[in-house]
């Protein structure tokens, strides 16, 4: 690891006390959710509490919200941390808070912006290791390996399982993973069902992720959240994605000539990474495929997959919404994910074809 970033963590984190205000922010995907699991246990085996607040925010590339800043400011934050977040995408809305906050950032995004200060750790996966790609060093893996520096979190390696399942992560770590499951005596399927249950929550109603979360972090087996009332939500997911891929088969639009695959639907869940997920991992490992849902409003939201990573997910929707009136996007090399206006399909699709066709 990068020996003055661990520095800098370390120095951060023991200087956690309990008369600091804290707080979490992270993603509501299952890794963001772990990472956010293992760091506010941490934090109480450290100063003898949990975090003050832990924050998500609705799904969307910008990652910090001016309600968000707000709410840290209502509330006396003096030590923030986000997590799986590309915060350094956009940073007009992160550095304001560095007038009132220390800030921890731990993400495994690619680098879009240096936000280290005197004020500001940051730290990224592919800064602490050089061996392993970024988007498979899930963000939950990584709190784990940081904060495991500082405080014994052997009970919390499930959870990690759990994260980087969820960012198709697990080839990348296969003893780490074969030893938490001979060790705490669970199984593959144990740890894929609550992966399954965290997206689901996020796909069917992502207002109940607090919820979630509160029971994920007093969580010490799978069971805990497999027998929860949250299962019910993985059942509706199936039966969705089950409807969609049915008519991804009649009116999916394929281009030959740049590997790619296209596809555009409706649903009443945000489905999208859930449909081409299922798609790009078990069907079409090699190929180039966008998934576009309507969500209303004249929005269309984006979600692009390459398991092969013959061409760069990230950089192809970054550079196809770049022209476009209020287009975002970002990612990993494998998975990216994006927004457009419903006007600008027609140009999104054009620029998509021209990059890979210029990259054949």
């Amino acid at each position: 690891m990068h020996k003055k970033k661990l520095e800098e963590f370390i120095s951060f984190v023991r200087s956690f006390e309990a008369s600091d205000c804290i707080a979490i922010l992270h993603d509501s995907d299952a890794d963001g959710i772990s990472a956010a699991v293992i760091c506010a246990r941490a934090i109480e085996r450290l100063r003898g509490s949990p975090p003050d607040l832990v924050i998500t925010q609705k799904k969307r590339m910008v990652s910090i919200e001016k309600d968000t800043v707000k709410k840290l400011r209502q509330n006396h934050v003096n030590k923030f941390i986000t997590l799986d977040l590309a915060v350094d995408q956009d940073p007009r809305e992160f550095r304001p808070i560095e007038k009132f906050a220390e800030i921890l950032v731990i993400d495994h995004h690619k680098v879009y912006n240096d936000l280290s200060s005197k004020k500001t750790v940051f730290i990224k996966a592919s800064e602490l290791s050089k061996k392993v790609e970024p988007s498979k060093y899930a963000t939950s893996k990584l709190v784990f390996d940081l904060f495991s520096r500082v405080t014994d979190l052997h009970d919390l390696e499930w959870v990690a399982c759990v994260g980087m399942v969820g960012d198709f992560s697990v080839n990348a770590w296969k003893s780490f993973v074969r030893h938490v499951l001979k060790t705490k005596k669970l199984s593959m399927s144990q740890i894929k069902g609550c992966t399954e249950l965290v997206n689901a929550v996020e796909i069917i109603d992502v207002k109940d992720i607090s919820s979630l979360f509160r029971l994920f972090y007093g969580a010490s087996h799978p069971k805990t959240l497999l027998e929860s009332r949250f299962s019910r939500y993985r059942a509706k997911v199936e039966e969705e994605r089950s409807r969609l891929l049915r008519e991804f088969d009649k009116k999916a639009e394929t281009h030959p000539k740049q590997e790619l695959i296209f596809f555009q639907f409706k649903s009443k869940y945000s489905i999208k990474s859930a449909v081409i997920d299922h798609l790009s991992t078990k069907i079409f490992p090699d190929k180039t495929l966008i998934v576009v849902e309507d969500i209303g409003n004249g929005i269309l939201t984006l979600s692009a997959r390459r398991q092969d990573f013959k061409v760069k997910m990230n950089d192809l929707l970054e550079k196809a919404v770049k022209p476009l009136k209020g287009g975002i996007a970002g990612g990993h090399v494998p998975a990216a994910g994006g927004k457009i206006r419903r006007a600008d399909l027609a140009q999104f699709k054009e620029n998509v074809l021209k990059i890979l066709s210029h990259n054949a």
